[in-house]
């Protein structure tokens, strides 16, 4: 192996979005998430949504998310929060708008 590569590593790696603090798409993991948070959010800002769809997220590290979320005519709320082992943990919810960061 002149190359100084693993022989076990592929010629390609497609390319994949590194997740992070910069808002990206909602990914069908994410979208779960967002929903097992949903009640708490519901809870938190004494509100019941109709409306619940995941539009961005954030991460910091394995289990620390920030979600965007549509629930109305332009109306957004960030809900962060842990998610470790299937359950979500220390919920926060907020209301906001789209120009306001996503925060963790």
């Amino acid at each position: 192996m002149a190359s100084g590569r693993d022989r076990n590593e592929p010629d390609y790696l497609p390319a994949t979005p590194a997740e992070g603090l910069k808002p990206m798409p909602v990914t069908p993991e994410v979208i779960a998430i967002a929903g097992k948070m949903k009640k708490d959010a519901e809870k938190k800002l004494k509100k019941s949504f109709s409306t619940y769809t995941p539009l961005y997220y954030i991460k910091n590290g394995e289990t620390d998310y920030c979600i965007r979320v549509e629930v109305g005519v332009n109306e957004m709320i960030d809900v962060s929060g842990k998610y470790v082992a299937g359950n979500a943990m220390r919920v926060k919810a907020k209301a906001v708008t789209k120009d306001i960061p996503m925060t963790i």
